[in-house]
């Protein structure tokens, strides 16, 4: 089996940028944004939505505020640790922080690797820039991205993953769809995508207040 000892990131997962997209046009109700089931939003609409999202910059980038994400990171690269050591091998977890689309200068990258690395002492972090392909099943154990529902949809229909399973593999996605339906059983469609791929990918669908902004989820818990 392929020994795996890196994590993908999209940067899109460490900031932000939809809620400083979404702020752009009108305030954001920050309780229905912290518990939503999809990128639907009421005032904007999905389709809309992801226009303006698919043209976010660089400023937009460097504007967002950090996600709550760190923690499951975390979790994954202790998991691995132990994996490490109950294997007896002694490989070196890195991180990859894609920044696509995003062009950023050396001085961008600096300053955001020294936010970053401060909450993964120790690793080595590089920056790539790379729209996502196939190329994300090689050495990775676990892919921390947003869009989860459209990586499954590529590596279906052009990695092939149920003749190329990936079962050392972890996707780590949002509990979200990019549904426009409003009557739509979330649980049971995650249970049901489980239930799909968990011969050929491990998924973890991760709560959607961990892709939040933490001032905002700062001021939402103490409303309840």
């Amino acid at each position: 089996m392929e020994d795996r000892n890196k994590i993908y990131i999209d940067i899109d997962v460490l900031f932000d940028t939809r809620y400083n997209t979404l702020s752009k046009i009108d305030k954001v109700d920050n309780e229905s944004y912290l518990t939503r089931k999809s990128d639907n939003f009421k005032y904007i609409g999905l389709k809309q939505f992801l226009f303006l999202y698919k043209k976010r910059n660089r400023n937009v980038l460097l504007s967002s505020e950090t996600t709550n994400i760190y923690g499951a990171i975390i979790n994954s690269i202790l998991r691995k640790k132990r994996d490490i050591v109950d294997k007896g091998i002694s490989d070196d977890i890195k991180i990859d922080i894609n920044h696509y689309p995003y062009l950023l200068n050396e001085d961008d990258k600096q300053g955001l690797l020294g936010y970053i690395s401060s909450h993964f002492e120790g690793i080595e972090i590089s920056f790539i820039y790379k729209k996502k392909d196939i190329w994300i099943t090689n050495g990775y154990f676990d892919i921390f991205v947003y869009d989860g529902i459209d990586v499954l949809d590529m590596l279906t229909t052009k990695y092939e993953i149920y003749k190329n399973p990936l079962p050392n593999m972890t996707l780590s996605m949002p509990s979200i769809v990019q549904d426009e339906s409003s009557v739509v059983d979330f649980d049971k469609l995650f249970l049901g995508m489980m239930d799909i791929y968990r011969m050929h990918i491990d998924l973890q669908f991760i709560d959607i207040s961990n892709y939040c902004n933490i001032k905002i989820v700062e001021e939402y818990n103490n409303t309840i």
